[in-house]
């Protein structure tokens, strides 16, 4: 079995505080591991270290085999941080294009719009217009405009409506069977015991 994600007691201090203590764990290439915890249990914390976002105080973790501050990593690992951070006075469409321009081997318009599902006006408008569950709908496939290999989503479901959840759980289905590898925090346990292959 392929191991695309691998923590060895891996240990985060933030000063006398353990945020995370001796965490071992593999992750499957193609699987869905859901994060269960309350606020401050170290969920964002394991995937700042998993992203090279954060030094490991101790322990070790290695991504596709790589120490996660790997620079050959960029192409394959994206987020979909816990807090929307899409660019207000821009335009949907030109956020769009940015990111496409980013990537070398980016999802075409067609594909985007799938996914999406946004009408032409709605692609025409400012992002800072959009609803909060639009919002997070978008922030999500601009994380995937790259075709990333591994994706981290941390609470990704929170300001989407029932409509939109659904829609958002259905695309990932669509990449677990393309063989991305998923990890994901959430407070819905619901979700998580549908959706993960391990919690």
């Amino acid at each position: 079995m392929e191991y695309v994600l691998k923590t060895n007691s891996l240990c985060k201090n933030y000063g006398h505080f353990k945020a995370l203590n001796g965490l071992s764990m593999n992750v499957p290439k193609g699987s869905i591991y859901g994060l269960i915890g309350k606020n401050g249990a170290g969920k964002t914390t394991l995937m700042d270290c998993l992203l090279g976002d954060k030094f490991l105080t101790s322990g070790q973790a290695l991504v596709q085999g790589l120490k996660p501050t790997d620079n050959r990593l960029k192409e394959m690992v994206a987020i979909l941080p816990q807090e929307n951070t899409v660019v207000g006075d821009l335009k949907v469409k030109e956020l769009l294009a940015f990111f496409r321009s980013i990537y070398p081997n980016s999802l075409s318009e067609e594909e985007i719009d799938a996914l999406l599902g946004f009408s032409d006006k709605q692609k025409n408008q400012l992002a800072s217009k959009l609803s909060g569950g639009q919002k997070r709908l978008f922030s999500f496939i601009l994380a995937l405009i790259g075709r990333p290999k591994i994706l981290f989503l941390d609470e990704p479901t929170s300001a989407m409506d029932t409509s939109t959840r659904q829609h958002f759980w259905e695309i990932v289905d669509q990449l677990k069977k393309q063989g991305v590898t998923i990890v994901y925090s959430s407070h819905y346990i619901e979700e998580v015991e549908h959706t993960a292959d391990r919690i």
